[in-house]
């Protein structure tokens, strides 16, 4: 069978599936999102399709157990990578914390920060090549700004290295003027 003629036996019974299961949301994605990904998962999945595999039953029939089978497994998959659950165990708490950040991550530019805050960020990769220069040059640029004596203490804390509390808060105090300068310039 030709891809066309698949895709066009296959668009209403696609239509059919994601309209049935979209409401099965979770984590952060309401029902359009599962509807989209149920879509994704049957165009993909229409490719493997072999229609002389099940010779006894109509070809609309055979898409549609196909295509149900695949979006159950993958929906599955999708909810058991994407969703968690609080753990009632104290020491497993550490790993749905962390899933219950990612699920949950907020835009930096969205943030206010207070002087008190802590940012967990890795500095030295991005996966944006411009954001990734915009960070090296705006290290280059507070380095250039900073006392002598805090250089130092900055580099092995953009390191992710440990400084001393009284050093940290001294450069904080000095980064946000820093900062605060840019705003006016």
């Amino acid at each position: 069978m030709n891809k066309k003629k698949l895709l066009r036996i296959a668009t209403p019974i696609i239509q059919k599936i994601a309209a049935h299961r979209k409401n099965g949301s979770f984590a952060y994605y309401e029902d359009s999102d599962i509807a989209q990904e149920i879509w994704i998962f049957c165009l993909e999945a229409l490719n493997r399709f072999n229609a002389d595999k099940a010779q006894n039953l109509p070809i609309e029939n055979q898409i549609e157990h196909f295509l149900n089978c695949h979006v159950s497994n993958r929906l599955k998959n999708l909810m058991r990578d994407k969703y968690f659950r609080p753990e009632k165990d104290p020491s497993q708490q550490k790993h749905s914390k962390t899933r219950i950040n990612l699920i949950n991550a907020l835009p930096i530019d969205m943030c206010n920060y207070e002087k008190n805050d802590v940012v967990l960020a890795g500095g030295y990769y991005s996966h944006d090549p411009i954001s990734h220069l915009i960070t090296e040059e705006l290290k280059e640029y507070i380095l250039g700004k900073l006392p002598d004596d805090l250089k130092e203490a900055f580099r092995l804390l953009v390191g992710g290295n440990k400084v001393n509390k009284k050093i940290k808060n001294a450069l904080q105090d000095e980064i946000i003027i820093i900062l605060g300068d840019i705003e006016y310039e």
